[in-house]
């Protein structure tokens, strides 16, 4: 709910400075040592979640396996998404090996 209040916010005329107080805000969350991800809505890029993880917890927790491209077809609100799997693939040997589509 804060992330939508602060999107709506600074999408509005005239709330320039306001993008770079949201900026100070994940900037703060970052440092700590208790938050290892920030997950919000972009001014930018409109009805997609943007997702900020530490590089050390992904090095650290985070093995991949595999990878999968979704296009989204809607946008309910509060991170509820219809999408439509376009692809997949596997990690093989430390490289991508895309489906055959």
């Amino acid at each position: 709910m804060c992330s939508s209040f602060f999107s709506d916010i600074i999408k509005r005329k005239g709330s320039g400075r306001l993008y770079k107080v949201t900026s100070v805000i994940a900037s703060r969350l970052l440092l700590s040592e208790t938050t290892d991800a920030i997950v919000y809505e972009s001014v930018q890029v409109t009805d997609e979640p943007s997702i900020v993880i530490k590089t050390d917890i992904v090095d650290t927790y985070i093995t991949h396996k595999g990878t999968y491209c979704f296009k989204v077809k809607e946008n309910f609100g509060y991170g509820i998404y219809d999408v439509d799997l376009i692809n997949e693939c596997e990690i093989v040997d430390d490289k991508l090996e895309w489906e055959k589509k």
